[in-house]
């Protein structure tokens, strides 16, 4: 099952970030890409974004991964939707962030723009789980054991 979870993330470049604040949730649409294990997905944001103030203050997110638009209306039956938990930090090593502009904008080309500006985070969610759900009735979760 891990295989399938890591071929869906790889496959897509578009989730919803859901963070917390005050006990009070706030979602944002993102482009993403992962780290080539699936273990880590990253993103990029401002640094005056709610999402990023959010971020500082739990670190702790989900993410909602899916294949709707794919299958579209009339293929519901086939779509994947997977829930991610994990926690999420900006990052800090110049190497590891290159690494991250380098497969977001190989991604998602429109992100050029955000990713050299100064005032964007580079932010990776370190994935801890996930469930996979496969239409109505077909549920796999897995644990992501961590280094």
């Amino acid at each position: 099952m891990v295989k399938k979870i890591q071929d869906l993330i790889s496959e897509m470049d578009t989730c919803v970030l859901a963070t917390a604040r005050q006990g009070r949730p706030y979602c944002s649409l993102m482009a993403y890409a992962s780290h080539r294990d699936g273990k880590e997905i990253y993103m990029v944001t401002g640094r005056d974004s709610t999402k990023f103030s959010n971020i500082m203050e739990n670190p702790y997110v989900s993410l909602m991964i899916d294949t709707r638009e794919k299958h579209g209306k009339g293929g519901r039956h086939e779509t994947l939707a997977l829930t991610v938990e994990g926690r999420c930090r900006p990052v800090k090593d110049n190497k590891e962030r290159s690494m991250a502009i380098e497969e977001l904008v190989k991604k998602n080309s429109h992100l050029r723009h955000l990713v050299e500006s100064a005032d964007s985070e580079v932010i990776c969610v370190s994935i801890s789980s996930c469930l996979l759900l496969e239409g109505l009735d077909r549920s796999y979760f897995e644990k992501i054991e961590t280094q």
